[in-house]
């Protein structure tokens, strides 16, 4: 197999999250916190995160915050982003892919 290049591996995400990869982001938070023991750090990837709209860095965020490793304010002020960026991304078009996607999986999911 192919050998595991660490250094690479944080690299290539670090790249992805400064393009506005949330994905990435999330990841590199959850590095920081299991592997490093950075928690400061991976609130900071979370916040980003969050602020794009991002609903799992949300959950994790809130799950720092429960864990005291957030203060209240920074979370607030998280929460409000998280809300505004994930209002910006609404559109009828989505709602419709929404709406279409809903439907498949309950034809595919129905007791026959």
């Amino acid at each position: 197999g192919v050998e595991k290049n660490e250094g690479k591996e944080w690299y290539q995400l670090e790249e992805a999250a400064m393009a506005g990869h949330v994905g990435a982001r999330f990841t590199l938070a959850h590095n920081e916190k299991s592997r490093r023991g950075r928690t400061d750090r991976a609130v900071k990837h979370l916040i980003i995160a969050v602020n794009l709209g991002c609903d799992y860095s949300m959950k994790a965020l809130q799950q720092c915050h429960t864990n005291g490793e957030v203060d209240d304010d920074k979370f607030t002020a998280a929460l409000h982003a998280h809300q505004i960026a994930v209002d910006a991304m609404k559109s009828p078009q989505r709602e419709e892919q929404a709406n279409f996607e809903r439907s498949l999986e309950e034809w595919f999911c129905a007791d026959k």
